[in-house]
C-alpha cells in the first residue's frame, strides 16, 4: 500500500497536465472555428464576387459591342478593360451586390467600394 500512495501525486499531475492540454486544445479549436466562420469564409465570398463582378461587366460588355458599327469601322474606339470597368461602375456595383447577397452575406450599404 505504500507505493500506491507514492504513485498517487504523480497520476494526479498528469491528470491535471492533460486536462489542461485538452481544455486548451479544444480552445485553439474554437477560436480556429470561429475565425474561420466570421472572418476568413466572407473574405473569401467578398474576394470571389470582386472578380465575378468585374468579368460580367465584361463578358456583357464584350457581347453588346460585337456587332456594334462603331466596332466593325472605327476600331480604334474600342476601349481596354480599365476603361470599360470604369464605365460600367454602376452595373458591376450591383453585381457585387447581387452576388454577395446570393451568397448569404448583407451587403454593407448602397454603393460598396469595390477593390481594385
Amino acid at each position: 500500500m505504500k507505493n500506491f500512495f507514492r504513485l498517487t501525486p504523480k497520476i494526479n499531475l498528469k491528470k491535471k497536465t492533460l486536462s489542461i492540454i485538452g481544455a486548451a486544445s479544444i480552445f485553439v479549436c474554437l477560436l480556429s472555428g470561429i475565425f474561420y466562420w466570421f472572418q476568413y469564409m466572407p473574405m473569401q465570398i467578398r474576394r470571389n464576387c470582386v472578380e465575378q463582378a468585374k468579368a460580367d461587366a465584361l463578358k456583357s460588355d464584350k457581347n453588346s459591342s460585337d456587332n456594334s458599327l462603331v466596332d466593325k469601322y472605327y476600331p480604334q474606339a474600342t476601349l481596354s478593360p480599365d476603361e470599360i470597368l470604369s464605365q460600367n461602375k454602376v452595373k458591376i456595383n450591383n453585381n457585387y451586390r447581387e452576388c454577395l447577397v446570393t451568397n448569404g452575406l448583407k451587403a454593407e450599404s448602397l454603393f460598396v467600394n469595390l477593390a481594385d
